[in-house]
Formats: structure tokens, C-alpha cells, sequence
């Protein structure tokens, strides 16, 4: 068996070296040059077997968690090597040279993973304008030197405008399309600060019941960055949904103090933490739950706020390309003029794009409209007959025949209501 091991120091700096080679037990171990090293090793079709070690006192040690998955994603290329059949092609595919190139010594240093999601990729996925994305991407990424990158923003909108979709395409960017730096919690009633930041948890230890202090999520994310020294992302989802104060504890004071190496001491360990500035926190929050009304004024503040819209041009360009142009310009007129209606209920009111991209014809249109579209507009309405029978859906179908009788350039047999 090959064995290949990797030692993680107090302080490491894994590389090539820190690998080696242990071809069986009657065999000598050799150091670990390069993947050249490796190559034609994998003619062999023998078993080979991975691990990383280390001290225990690395263990207790801040940022642990986020060595060890550092370790882990350099060791990729030696799996590939062992799995693959061609792992020289593999490792440039994942932009890993097959040898460590002569006149740079340190070059094997940093093993990339496959990386990249631009701006146009984003731009490509969102259908949203470039501009706004550009907007959101500022603010998202902490830079002290920057007016308004601030490293917090919430995204807000009606139901179905693709604010979660928004945001991990955002975190994808921000992170360089490595999905292991992206982390989404949906928040909610029984989410607490024991969950995002520590707390005390039930264990059983040798058949008795013990409680042990544990870190949230916030805080082994933290451990994550400390270790790798690369940007990483916390999405909130319905943020609105959970008591963000209690949530958030100290986290409310950090936010604020962003670049200015303020610490803080945690309530239950008693430890000093800060907020590094690689990380970066996107919610979300839908403007139809009421609940937003109560969102604490001391966090509004410590975040930056982008509106994600009903986008008629979404429903243009993506059902266009599915089901045609005619199909999407029916689909786009109904989202538009629904949402007018709707916008004489009160500002926030309104039904989202997305839930018509996947529609390619009257009876799919029919079954979202009366199983998604139309409980919502009866929640909104207090389900007052004579409010909801403009968006019945004998109206509803009584309007798409109408707005197809006009894109076909045929004479509009009944006026709208």
C-alpha cells in the first residue's frame, strides 16, 4: 500500500514536501517532490491510502478545523491519482502542473481547485442587470478602503423574485466559485444563539448524559477563515423568520466594528473573538411576511439593503428561450399587470418572477396560478370574495387570452377589467 501523510504544524504551510511516499512495508519511505513524483505510480493499480496527522495540541488550537480542510483540499490531486486513468490530464483540468517547474521552488505551495464564477457568469445566471450586480458584489465584500463594502447586505423582496438563487450566485462570485467557502442556514422561531454562535449541547460520554460547549456555525466558519486566510460566506435565509438580536448576541456589535480589530467576549466560553474580514454575510428577507415591520432598527443599520424585484425582463428571456417569444410575452404582460393590481393592496405585495419560468402553457400556468400564486393573493387579501375575484382564474385566463390576442396583432374581443 502507498501512504501517502501530510503533518499539520502549529503553524503550516503545506506544501508538496509535507507529503511522502510509503510503498509498503519492505519498502523505504521517500519524500514527496512533486505529482511527477506520483505519476507513474498509478501504473500499478495498487491501493492508496490517505491521512493526515497531528499533534493534539494542534487540535486544540484556534483555526484547527480550517487547517484540516485546507490539508484535505490538497490532498485532491493524490486521489485523482489514484482513481483516475489519466490523472495528468485530471490535474490540468483542475489547473494542477504535473511537476513542480524548476525555477520556482515554492511554486507547489497551493494546489487550486477547479475556481472561477465571474461577473458575466453571475450576470448569466441572475438574467439581472450587470450594474446592480456589480452594486450588490461591492457591498458584499468587506474593504475598509471602500465606501459602502461594508461585508453585510440583505437581500429583500415579494415571494418568488429568487432571493436565495441571488444570493449563493453572489457568495459564488465572492468566493470564486469554490462552494466549500459557502455556508446557508434558513433561520427560524427555534434557531437560536446557541446555534450561531456557541452553546452548551447534550452529549452522552460513557452512558451518562453530559453537556459539552460547542461552537455555532458562526464560529466554526470563523475557525474555517483563520485557517485558510480565504474569503468565505454565511447566507442567512429568511432572516426575518428568527429573533435576530437573540440570534446574533455579540455578532450585533462586531458587525459594526468591521476593520478595527474589536474583539468581543463571548457570554458562554468567555473567549475573545472577532469578525475576520474575509468573511461575508448575505440574508434574505421576503417584504410579504409581516414580521419584517419588526426587524430591529440597530441592525438595519449594520447592513446594507438590496431590493430584489419582480423582473418582467427575466420572465422574457429565460421562458423566451424555453417556450418561445409569444409564450414569454404572455407570461411577462400577466406578472406585470397582476402586480399593478396588487400594488393598490399596499407596497410589497406582489408575486415573483420565478414562479412562471418553468410555465410552458395554459395548464401549467393554471396549476402554479391556483396551487402557488392565488393562496398567497387570498392570505394577502383576507380572502374577501370581491377582492379576489379580479385574480380568480377565469379572469386570469380571460387576460392571457387577451394579451395573446394583442402580441398576434388580432382585434381584442373583450375590453380587460
Amino acid at each position: 500500500m502507498r501512504l501517502l501523510s501530510a503533518w499539520i504544524a502549529e503553524d503550516p504551510k503545506l506544501t508538496l514536501r509535507s507529503f511522502s511516499l510509503d510503498r509498503g512495508p519492505d519498502s523505504e519511505v521517500q519524500p514527496v517532490g512533486s505529482l511527477a513524483d506520483i505519476l507513474p505510480l498509478t501504473q500499478e493499480g495498487n491501493p492508496v491510502a490517505l491521512q493526515i496527522r497531528f499533534d493534539p495540541a494542534t487540535a486544540a488550537s484556534e483555526g484547527f478545523y480550517g487547517k484540516v480542510e485546507q490539508a484535505a483540499r490538497r490532498l485532491l490531486p493524490f486521489y485523482l491519482a489514484a482513481l483516475v486513468e489519466d490523472p495528468a490530464a485530471a490535474w490540468t483540468t483542475l489547473g494542477v502542473p504535473a511537476a513542480t517547474p524548476k525555477n520556482d521552488p515554492e511554486g507547489e505551495d497551493d494546489l487550486p481547485l477547479p475556481t472561477g464564477y465571474s461577473l458575466d457568469q453571475l450576470q448569466a445566471d441572475t438574467h439581472l442587470e450587470k450594474a446592480w450586480l456589480q452594486e450588490v458584489v461591492n457591498a458584499a465584500g468587506f474593504d475598509p478602503h471602500r465606501r459602502g463594502a461594508i461585508g453585510q447586505i440583505v437581500l429583500y423582496g415579494p415571494p418568488g423574485t429568487g432571493k436565495t438563487w441571488i444570493a449563493e450566485r453572489v457568495a459564488l462570485h465572492l468566493v470564486d466559485g469554490d462552494r466549500s467557502r459557502i455556508e446557508l442556514v434558513q433561520l427560524h422561531p427555534a434557531f437560536s444563539y446557541e446555534h450561531m454562535m456557541e452553546g452548551y449541547r447534550p452529549k452522552e460520554v460513557s452512558g451518562n448524559l453530559v453537556f459539552k460547549l460547542e461552537d455555532g456555525v458562526l464560529m466554526r466558519l470563523r475557525d474555517r477563515i483563520l485557517g485558510s486566510g480565504k474569503p468565505h460566506v454565511l447566507i442567512l435565509d429568511e432572516m426575518n423568520r428568527g429573533d435576530l438580536p437573540q440570534i446574533l448576541g455579540e455578532l450585533m456589535y462586531l458587525l459594526s466594528r468591521r476593520g478595527k480589530d474589536s474583539t468581543v467576549q463571548l457570554a458562554r466560553s468567555g473567549r475573545s473573538v472577532n469578525i475576520p474580514d474575509a468573511l461575508c454575510i448575505i440574508g434574505t428577507m421576503n417584504t410579504a411576511d409581516r414580521s419584517i415591520s419588526h426587524v430591529d432598527f440597530a441592525l438595519r443599520r449594520r447592513f446594507r439593503f438590496f431590493r430584489a424585484a419582480p423582473a418582467v425582463k427575466v420572465v422574457e428571456s429565460v421562458v423566451g428561450a424555453r417556450f418561445g417569444p409569444e409564450w414569454a410575452g404572455v407570461l411577462s404582460g400577466l406578472l406585470d399587470r397582476t402586480n399593478e393590481q396588487l400594488s393598490r393592496i399596499g407596497r410589497g405585495f406582489e408575486i415573483g418572477h420565478s414562479y412562471l419560468l418553468d410555465v410552458p402553457d395554459e395548464r401549467a400556468l393554471r396549476e402554479v396560478w391556483e396551487r402557488e400564486i392565488l393562496p398567497a393573493i387570498e392570505d394577502w387579501l383576507d380572502f374577501d370574495p370581491a377582492a379576489l375575484r379580479p385574480f380568480s382564474w377565469e379572469h386570469t385566463l380571460r387576460r392571457v387570452r387577451q394579451l395573446q390576442q394583442t402580441i398576434r396583432g388580432e382585434a381584442v374581443e373583450e375590453p380587460e377589467e
